[in-house]
């Protein structure tokens, strides 16, 4: 309340709504010489928004939470985007980048949501109630909040906003707009609040809407990411059935072919993503001389790895003659594979030949070693007893893991960027883990959700 009081813009009115609460919050208003209005029972949030909603006089309904803090000029902000453009019906903002927690959940969580607004659409598909406005006349056109279906704190205002987009309204996203935010977080309360209030609602919304929102959490990038880390709990599960599910298949057999297609496909879509990814980081412009050596270098052992399993595994090349065409085709795949990512390791990087030479040995001469190695250790596994069943297999699998692994890093290299610039190595190391977790439950919470979803439909038409 202060920090309203203290704002650089003067025509407003504060409402607190009490939403029966137990400690001393509504005699600390009073004090303060707000108008509060007290709940006859806890309701939620939507409920309480609803009712401060209906006790004011204002044209703009700015909303803010009670462990949010606003800015000087946050007001200001508001009426300025709203003046400016009549087509906007709601707007929002995000929280700040200085948490008031220090402990590293709150930290992480904060940021993450910092960052996720700072780079999504400007013209937004959702609605935040957070630190969010809405035009008197569209709240009321949209309905409020859903108090109904949404009774504690979940995603009434995303809700709310799918509303107002149908009514013909921009949401619009305002970057500038920011509010510090004095929530701790717990790695329970993160847990529970993001599965519960926020992933199985959410799912459930988007099931019976049939909508995917835009922006936000729901970017592309986001969404590959999510599968990425589905499919590296696949691949350890595969990898650790595949001797017992897969050994007893004769080379040459139709599912010994079906094997190898599934390993190619899954590698290749995993090469797709990845120099999609690449080329879109460096049309932006992003920092990519850590990036793209490391891409080259990983991508180039796995073709030293195609090269091994072309001279070793006589067994499954032994039909081909020496001198067909088939024979030397695989020489001329495997050139311009090394070519292309020739091309991109000299040309697409800025600045490479910039560099200082002794840079450039160094890396020549990791990769070279790498490189022989692979050779090397793949050449023994091939002539052991293991055979086939320790290369491709085994190999394939370990550069599946480690490409999906790179797809993850790259599809999220901005915000890992941005939690490293902010808090360090040892943050991002542990931040890393907790948005791989999160991909986890939150894909996770989906699927379940969908499977349940699908049973009832189909119990429905049933009967």
């Amino acid at each position: 309340m202060d920090a309203i009081k203290s704002s650089d813009y003067p025509h407003y009115e504060i409402i607190v709504v009490d939403d029966a609460s137990t400690d001393e919050s509504p005699q600390i208003a009073r004090q303060a010489g707000v108008r509060v209005v007290r709940m006859n029972k806890q309701s939620g949030p939507g409920a309480a928004r609803n009712v401060g909603t209906q006790n004011a006089r204002g044209d703009i309904y700015f909303f803010v939470d009670s462990d949010v803090v606003i800015h000087l000029n946050s007001l200001s902000c508001v009426v300025s985007k709203f003046l400016n453009n009549s087509e906007i019906g709601a707007l929002f903002g995000s929280y700040d980048n200085q948490p008031s927690a220090i402990n590293f959940f709150s930290q992480y969580k904060n940021l993450f949501h910092h960052f996720i607004h700072q780079t999504s659409y400007h013209n937004a598909h959702t609605f935040w109630a957070g630190c969010g406005a809405i035009r008197k006349e569209v709240f009321h056109k949209a309905g409020g909040f859903d108090a109904a279906q949404y009774p504690k704190p979940s995603i009434e205002d995303v809700e709310l906003g799918l509303r107002i987009r149908k009514c013909g309204y921009k949401i619009l996203l305002v970057k500038e707009l920011q509010v510090k935010h004095l929530k701790k977080w717990s790695f329970y309360s993160l847990l529970y609040t993001d599965i519960f209030c926020r992933a199985v609602p959410w799912a459930n919304l988007i099931l019976q809407s049939q909508e995917m929102p835009k922006g936000l959490n729901f970017q592309k990038s986001h969404l590959v990411s999510a599968l990425c880390v589905g499919l590296l709990i696949g691949l350890g599960i595969f990898f650790l059935l595949e001797y017992k599910l897969f050994s007893h298949i004769p080379i040459g057999s139709f599912y010994y072919y079906i094997k190898l297609s599934g390993v190619a496909l899954f590698l290749g879509a995993n090469f797709v993503v990845s120099y999609t990814r690449i080329l879109q980081l460096w049309h932006k412009g992003r920092h990519l001389k850590f990036l793209l050596p490391l891409v080259f270098f990983i991508v180039s052992g796995f073709a030293f790895t195609l090269l091994t399993f072309f001279f070793f595994n006589q067994k499954l090349l032994a039909c081909i003659p020496n001198t067909s065409f088939y024979y030397h085709l695989k020489f001329f795949i495997l050139i311009l594979f090394l070519l292309i990512n020739f091309v991109i390791f000299y040309v697409k990087i800025p600045n490479i030949k910039t560099r200082s030479w002794h840079r450039n040995v160094m890396i020549r001469i990791v990769f070279i070693i790498t490189a022989g190695m692979v050779v090397t250790l793949s050449g023994i596994a091939s002539r052991s007893n293991l055979g086939y069943n320790l290369l491709p297999s085994a190999a394939a699998l370990y550069f599946a893991f480690v490409l999906t692994t790179m797809n993850i890093l790259l599809l999220n290299s901005q915000l890992y960027r941005f939690f490293f610039k902010l808090r360090g190595f040892k943050f991002l190391l542990l931040a890393i883990f907790s948005h791989v977790l999160y991909y986890l439950y939150s894909s996770g919470t989906f699927m379940v959700c969908w499977i349940i979803y699908s049973t009832k439909k189909l119990h429905m038409r049933q009967h």
